[in-house]
């Protein structure tokens, strides 16, 4: 636990002197632009007006954010014999990539966090009348979170397997895009990794509670969600722990 505590703090070191934390503004930016011009016409204008906001967050920019995080975890190393420093001191390798998952959990986490603000500040300066229903919305975005997590261990093995950022990122985008259509099938939306950010996020998907609270299926969240976290994770820590370092 020592290794992996040292790990986050370096981590936030490099962090406080990159551009990461604006990127995190623009899709909570975005959403609550959308918010605010948005007229709800139902007697539910908060869900209404967050399954507005939630489209092009949880269709595109979270799994889009997640793997630009990602690929930003290994860029620093990549670089100038980067690895041969960072593998040289007393951290295990197993340390080191556990604590780069965890930052690019945390980072994933504080951009739905933003996004929720932006409903709440949407919702105010809209006017409801009605009270916002906080433990539903609130249930929604943890979902979404819960579900970039095999993209985010996915993401982190492609990029300590990749010098180039470009490449990287170039996966995220190409399995990102076809969501705008997967999403709406009901054979290959529920079983693709980069859709489910967006089933678990959206109230009008055909995902339902589970008996922990979350809108994802018990059956999603173990085998699509739970599975390919398992796989991507443990793929790429192993990887890691016999790469070669040049």
């Amino acid at each position: 636990m020592k290794g992996i505590f040292k790990v986050l703090r370096s981590e936030a070191v490099k962090l406080r002197h990159s551009k990461l934390s604006s990127l995190l503004l623009i899709s909570p930016l975005l959403s609550l632009s959308v918010g605010v011009m948005y007229n709800a016409r139902s007697d539910m204008p908060w869900l209404e007006m967050y399954s507005m906001m939630a489209l092009s967050h949880a269709i595109l920019f979270l799994p889009l954010m997640t793997g630009i995080i990602g690929a930003l975890m290994c860029r620093y190393e990549h670089a100038n014999g980067g690895w041969k420093q960072t593998l040289a001191l007393p951290i295990s390798r197993t340390d080191l990539y556990v604590g780069k998952f965890l930052i690019i959990c945390f980072m994933t986490f504080t951009m739905q966090l933003l996004f929720f603000l932006a409903v709440v500040a949407a919702g105010m300066f809209k006017g409801f009348a009605s009270p916002m229903p906080i433990k539903e919305i609130a249930t929604f975005v943890i979902s979404g979170w819960i579900a970039t997590l095999p993209l985010a261990a996915l993401q982190l093995f492609v990029s300590t397997m990749w010098a180039s950022f470009a490449a990287a990122l170039t996966i995220t985008v190409i399995f990102t895009l076809p969501n705008l259509l997967i999403i709406q099938s009901g054979d290959y939306g529920p079983y693709y990794p980069w859709a489910q950010p967006g089933l678990a996020m959206l109230p009008m998907s055909d995902s339902s509670m589970n008996t922990l609270g979350l809108n994802i299926s018990l059956e999603t969240l173990l085998f699509v969600i739970g599975g390919s976290f398992l796989v991507f994770f443990l793929t790429g820590l192993l990887y890691f722990q016999r790469k070669d370092v040049a």
